[in-house]
């Protein structure tokens, strides 16, 4: 059988190390506004009977890394959940809180937050009788064409209406007020 190598090449910015991996992950302590990230691919050749000539694709993007505090996904969005589509209610989404998800609740998340361009991954596995329900888990992912409509996927425990240790499954659709 016949196999083709492929390498991956990641540049970051200024940064001189090259990433060989298939993907990468990147974290920004700080903004640093517009980063160059490029990749070129090397299929290499194969011989036998499928011989191929090797190819060199390259691509870049670059991102712009903002203070956390503007990230896009911030904001107030009025919606239902599917729970109960019936009833509209106003979500917050702060840098270090989400407020009345599921309604009536309240995060305090402050590192327990990842958080990027255009969605926002939350998780919570502390109770306080404060918030109104158990941990949460959850992300939330601005439309790409529609910068102001949001999905919120989430599960929490709610030690009022189920059985302990049973997670409870909801998303939120809402539009940026």
């Amino acid at each position: 059988m016949d196999s083709v190598d492929v390498t991956y090449e990641w540049t970051v910015g200024a940064d001189p190390r090259v990433y060989r991996s298939r993907t990468i992950r990147l974290f920004f302590e700080n903004p640093v506004g517009p980063v160059t990230v490029r990749l070129k691919v090397n299929t290499g050749t194969a011989t036998g009977c499928a011989a191929v000539d090797g190819k060199e694709v390259m691509g870049q993007k670059t991102l712009v890394v903002l203070p956390a505090k503007e990230a896009p996904v911030f904001g107030d969005y009025e919606g239902y959940s599917l729970s109960d589509p019936s009833r509209k209610y106003t979500i917050q989404i702060r840098n270090n809180s989400l407020l009345n998800l599921p309604e009536g609740c309240t995060y305090n998340l402050r590192d327990e937050l990842k958080i990027g361009s255009t969605a926002l991954f939350a998780y919570s596995g502390t109770f306080d009788p404060a918030y109104g329900a158990g941990s949460l888990e959850g992300k939330a992912v601005l439309d790409r064409k529609d910068k102001r409509a949001i999905v919120v996927e989430y599960s929490y425990s709610d030690p009022k209406k189920a059985v302990p240790g049973t997670r409870l499954r909801d998303k939120f659709i809402g539009r940026r007020k």
